[in-house]
Order: C-alpha cells, then structure tokens, then sequence
C-alpha cells in the first residue's frame, strides 16, 4: 500500500466542500466498507484520521470494532 501523502503536505490541501465533499465521502465509504481502516483511507486521501472520520460520520458509516475481524473460538 502507497505511503500516501507526507504529513508537511497535507496541511497545504484545499477544503472539500459541496459535490466534491459528498463524493469523497461516499468513496471513503465504499472502501471502509471493503474493509480498509480509517488510517489506511486518510493516507490514500492525505487527510487527518478526525477528518477522515468526521466525512465517513456524514456518510452514515457504522464503525466496526478495534483491531481487526473477529476470529470463532476454537474447541
């Protein structure tokens, strides 16, 4: 996975509004859905995690537990 943008760039990023905001948001969607975190997504984007966070929030994103899938007990 691309390192994604460094963080002394990041700060220079324009501010998503209107159509673009919806449509980023509904991308970062889709892949949080797929099953990337939300700290793989901001990396991809060059946002924050609390930006990242706030544009999936709008999206209607149900955020899955910590630390990755849950594995059946074993007998």
């Amino acid at each position: 996975m691309p390192k994604g943008i460094p963080n002394h760039e990041r700060r220079s990023l324009p501010r998503l509004t209107g159509e673009e905001r919806s449509s980023v948001g509904k991308q970062m969607r889709e892949q949080y859905d797929e099953g990337l975190s939300i700290r793989q997504i901001a990396s991809k984007y060059g946002r924050s995690i609390g930006g990242t966070r706030r544009l999936l929030e709008e999206n209607g994103v149900v955020y899955r537990g910590r630390g990755g899938a849950n594995r059946a007990a074993t007998v």
